[in-house]
Order: C-alpha cells, then sequence, then structure tokens
C-alpha cells in the first residue's frame, strides 16, 4: 500500500442503490454507490452534500427488494461536481466514510463486486 493511501480496507467497484437520509430534512433521496470498502463509499447523486454533514444510509447490496436493506451512519469527507460528460443522471458525486466499519458486510460486498465484475468487465 502507497504511503499516502490512508485506506485500511480494500475498495470494491461495486454499483448499487443506497437511501439517503439527512437528520433535518425529511425527505429520502436515492445515491448510487460507485464503489465501496467496509471503511467508506463513493456515492453518486443528485443533490450536494456538504464536507462534515452526517448521513444515515440504507445500502442495497443483495439487489433483491424482499431483503432488508444495511443501515449505516456515514460523514461526507469529499463532495463536487462530476464531469458534464459523465453526469448524467447523478451530477454529484460524495465520498463518505462510514461511523463504523462495516466488517460485517465485508464478504458481501466483495461477493458483489465479483458478481458485477463477471458481468459487465472491469468497470
Amino acid at each position: 500500500m502507497a504511503e499516502d493511501d490512508r485506506r485500511a480496507y480494500e475498495r470494491h467497484i461495486a454499483c448499487f442503490p443506497a437511501h439517503v437520509e439527512v437528520p433535518e430534512n425529511e425527505h429520502t433521496q436515492i445515491a448510487l454507490i460507485r464503489n465501496v470498502s467496509v471503511e467508506g463509499a463513493l456515492l453518486l447523486t443528485r443533490s450536494v452534500y456538504p464536507v462534515g454533514k452526517e448521513l444515515a444510509l440504507k445500502l442495497f447490496l443483495s439487489g433483491d427488494s424482499s431483503v432488508d436493506p444495511h443501515d449505516a451512519t456515514a460523514t461526507v469527507v469529499r463532495s463536487g461536481h462530476r464531469d458534464v460528460e459523465r453526469a448524467d443522471l447523478w451530477p454529484y458525486d460524495a465520498a463518505v466514510t462510514f461511523g463504523k466499519p462495516l466488517e460485517n458486510l465485508e464478504d458481501e460486498i466483495m461477493q458483489l463486486a465479483k458478481r458485477q465484475s463477471g458481468m459487465f468487465g472491469k468497470l
């Protein structure tokens, strides 16, 4: 691992939906997780979330709507506009760290990344 890489856990390319809840906002918004590790994720969003903002997430890792999502708390550590050529439905992104590492989901995250890699090739 490079000296300047602060990640303690492997980041996996895996795309799946998440609900984003901001405590002072009554509306739940949807986001697309672009990559994830047990300690954080990159969310593609339709709203800007400022650095330091606390979020409550529901992670739909299984792709099966009959399975309850996994709950996580997260803090925005980086946020910005995506390139116009890539923005499509998701004009913003937000890098988040989870309040507590999701170590209990590591196998599920790895399996999802493996399945998606087999379907789509290297994303």
